[in-house]
């Protein structure tokens, strides 16, 4: 498929949801602040803070969809 996925985060729910698309066959842009230690082959990582908007954009351009699959620590400065 020549569909791109964004998955913004890569902890538990991230990951299965990467293993899940990759046996699917779309092409995989992994987004978040750090690259992770294994990802499925043929996926591409961007470095990427969900709270910075420029950075936001740059890791979703181009996408054909995105998942969010990102969390907050809870704040009371985020989430006011």
């Amino acid at each position: 498929m020549s569909q791109t996925i964004v998955i913004l985060g890569y902890g538990a729910l991230g990951a299965a949801a990467a293993e899940a698309l990759a046996g699917k066959g779309y092409t995989l842009r992994i987004a978040q602040r750090s690259a992770p230690a294994h990802m499925p082959p043929g996926a591409s990582f961007v470095r990427c803070d969900v709270l910075d908007p420029d950075s936001l954009r740059a890791a979703v351009a181009g996408a054909s969809q995105v998942v969010g699959a990102f969390g907050f620590e809870y704040d009371g400065a985020v989430w006011l």
